[in-house]
């Protein structure tokens, strides 16, 4: 890995609110990068009317890209497993079931057979898988031959996803390394910035920023671009770390979604919905979900005993368990207070 003493990353102070321009006030100070050693000491200002949170001082966006000199787009496959027969087998029953919900709930050709897609209905009994396969689709129905445009697609994994479910799909990704990584799979990516790309209005069916609008310096500006070459109907879906989740308050300074310096901003559900509303997207889901709180839980543990954390570390049996245990709290408070779970979730249409 690179020294972090070897790079300095430039930052501007920011002192006041993106969205509503009111002073922040102190959340975190004297934070570092847990994750891929990017140099620096952070400080976080949250706004006292929306939620948002920030950093301040901000990396510039002409030194940014040092902050992910390690970043895991650079990898394309960081969890390897050797499966046995067992597991196989349980896999592939998975993958039926899979194929039956998809098309049961969001119209894919993924079944065969109506018993195919009848099991789907199997997944009701297990919310947890549920939620994931939902989330790993971002909850878009089928449209075959659709346009399809993922913004910080990475290596590629979700954009080969929606194209094995007939959608045309295309890729944009700052990171060079893992824009080539997601070419020589045979998809179309462009590299750089999306408002570099100087796509057509009314172009696309769907747009995905899937843990994407955290880590750029102008939200609003994105969000408007995202709607201008979107067709009239088409849906935008983001996902990005909830500043409100059970997470965050259990955690604090050690939560993983904070991820100082690439996280620019952090979301609440109020500051989601005013950055939507000011980019004239009409919002159609604006929630939170519990899916990742598995790996939020174990990494932030280990944040907070160890002050770092290895991104391909495998956490042990007792881990992974009191993980599954926060997932399924955390699972039952949301009925209760719907802006606990780990992710926000915007559904918008143009």
């Amino acid at each position: 890995m690179t020294d972090p003493h070897e790079i300095t990353i430039a930052a501007l102070s920011v002192s006041h609110c993106y969205l509503c321009g009111v002073p922040g006030e102190p959340l975190y100070s004297n934070l570092e990068d847990r994750l891929f050693e990017a140099p620096g000491s952070w400080n976080l200002r949250r706004c006292p009317e929306c939620g948002l949170a920030w950093l301040d001082p901000m990396p510039t966006k002409e030194t940014i890209g040092l902050a992910y000199k390690n970043y895991y787009t650079h990898e394309d496959e960081v969890f390897r497993n050797t499966e046995g027969r067992l597991r196989s087998l349980l896999k592939r029953a998975l993958q039926f079931i899979k194929g039956g919900y998809l098309a049961w709930r969001y119209g894919y050709h993924t079944a065969g057979t109506l018993f195919q897609k009848l099991t789907g209905a199997l997944l009701l009994l297990h919310p947890g898988r549920r939620a994931a396969l939902d989330q790993s689709i971002l909850w878009l129905k089928a449209k075959p031959g659709g346009r399809l445009l993922d913004v910080g697609c990475g290596s590629g994994a979700l954009l080969e996803t929606f194209r094995s479910l007939d959608w045309r799909v295309e890729g944009v990704e700052v990171d060079p390394k893992a824009a080539e990584q997601a070419r020589s799979k045979g998809l179309t990516v462009r590299l750089g910035t999306l408002d570099e790309q100087q796509y057509p209005p009314d172009f696309f069916d769907g747009i995905t920023l899937s843990h994407v609008i955290e880590h750029v310096h102008d939200p609003i500006g994105l969000l408007r671009e995202c709607r201008r070459i979107l067709r009239p109907g088409g849906l935008l879906v983001a996902t990005t770390p909830n500043l409100e989740s059970w997470g965050h308050s259990k955690f604090q300074s050690a939560w993983r979604g904070l991820e100082p310096p690439r996280h620019l901003y952090l979301f609440t559900l109020r500051s989601m919905e005013s950055s939507a509303r000011k980019a004239e997207f009409a919002i159609q889901t604006l929630r939170t979900s519990p899916v990742g709180a598995p790996f939020i839980f174990e990494a932030s543990r280990v944040i907070a005993s160890a002050g770092r954390y290895r991104i391909d570390s495998v956490a042990p049996l007792g881990e992974r368990l009191r993980s599954r245990i926060f997932f399924w709290l955390e699972w039952a408070l949301l009925k209760w207070k719907r802006d606990l779970g780990e992710e926000l979730v915007l559904i918008a249409e143009k």
